[in-house]
């Protein structure tokens, strides 16, 4: 059996200790005022988050701020949901056959070109932005770290796996400044990380899929080395024998391994040292503002908007139009 060990190491949080972290972090950040960057892959995780702060927003657990979905390829995936609903989970396909749209917050603008993604820069005041990529090796998530990463008002949550190696691990890892875009820039934002929206399987996930295989070979893939490697006697407490595939070379995997599961040469590295979080503390004070008012105020900056009113009522049935591509409809 070849299997991931993405999170082979670790075992992530109940989703409702996730949501609260998730919720503590939003709120944080509005409080200091900045931009609230959100790097996400554009398939399932900008879906999950925007679903999640949709509902959080009208549970009134955060202010209704701004939401930009600065991601074309993010857009036009999510209309992929609607256009299978039925395969969705419940909550989501019963929202999605009344007529709602389960991934539109009601302050959400959706930024088609790059032009429009620049001007978000204009709007002062809190305002949360998804962009890709997850891991902020590039996209348009890099323009908005250059404008607002050196900030100590911007706050930036990790919603996704950061490899050590991409820009987002070192960023998560404590990095004083990182080069973006070509230039060196300072990194003074709020980071959060927050590994509870992660779609790889932890531990326990993944111990429990192998008990249902019997005793196979086991080959790790899709994993730090040092992760792989403390995962070999969880798999030998359960009679379970597992190799690490080596990095870009051959390996049979009908034959009986290496001795201790390593292959010859093979080093871990060093495990990576604890994330710094700079976390706001302080006790939040809001006030949720109507819908409409916070639209008309961020409008005057030239962004296209509309709203349930406008008669563009997604649903799960399929060839419908993408609503997650088009205008306001008057609005050119």
């Amino acid at each position: 059996m070849v299997l991931e060990s993405t999170y082979a190491n670790r075992t992530h949080r109940p989703w409702a200790a996730t949501l609260a972290e998730f919720r503590d972090a939003l709120r944080g950040a509005v409080r200091q005022g900045g931009k609230i960057l959100i790097p996400s892959f554009a398939i399932e995780r900008t879906q999950t988050i925007l679903h999640t702060i949709k509902n959080l927003m009208d549970a009134g657990e955060v202010p209704r701020i701004p939401v930009f979905l600065d991601s074309p390829m993010a857009a036009r995936a999510t209309h992929e949901y609607f256009e299978y609903g039925d395969e969705l989970i419940p909550a989501v396909r019963d929202t999605l056959q009344a007529g709602e749209d389960p991934f539109r917050p009601g302050t959400l603008h959706v930024v088609p070109t790059s032009a429009e993604s620049q001007r978000i820069n204009r709007y002062d005041g809190p305002a949360i932005i998804l962009a890709g990529n997850g891991m902020m090796t590039g996209g348009r998530i890099q323009h908005h770290l250059k404008h607002h990463l050196w900030k100590p008002s911007t706050s930036l949550i990790s919603v996704s796996y950061q490899s050590p190696s991409s820009l987002g691990g070192r960023i998560v890892t404590g990095a004083d400044h990182v080069r973006v875009m070509g230039e060196e820039i300072a990194v003074r934002a709020h980071v959060y990380t927050i590994g509870g929206f992660s779609a790889h399987a932890d531990q326990d996930d993944l111990l429990a899929f192998l008990a249902t295989a019997g005793t196979p070979h086991v080959w790790l893939v899709h994993g730090e080395p040092d992760v792989m490697e403390s995962f070999l006697p969880v798999l030998a407490e359960r009679g379970l024998k597992g190799d690490l595939v080596p990095d870009r070379q051959p390996v049979d995997l009908t034959g009986p391994g290496y001795p201790d599961g390593r292959p010859a040469g093979f080093t871990a590295p060093p495990p990576l040292r604890q994330s710094r979080r700079r976390v706001i503390r302080t006790p939040i004070e809001w006030v949720a503002k109507p819908v409409q008012s916070e639209r008309s105020e961020w409008e005057q900056h030239g962004f296209r908007t509309w709203s349930r009113q406008s008669g563009e009522v997604p649903d799960c049935r399929r060839n419908k139009r993408n609503p997650y591509d088009q205008p306001r409809p008057g609005s050119g």
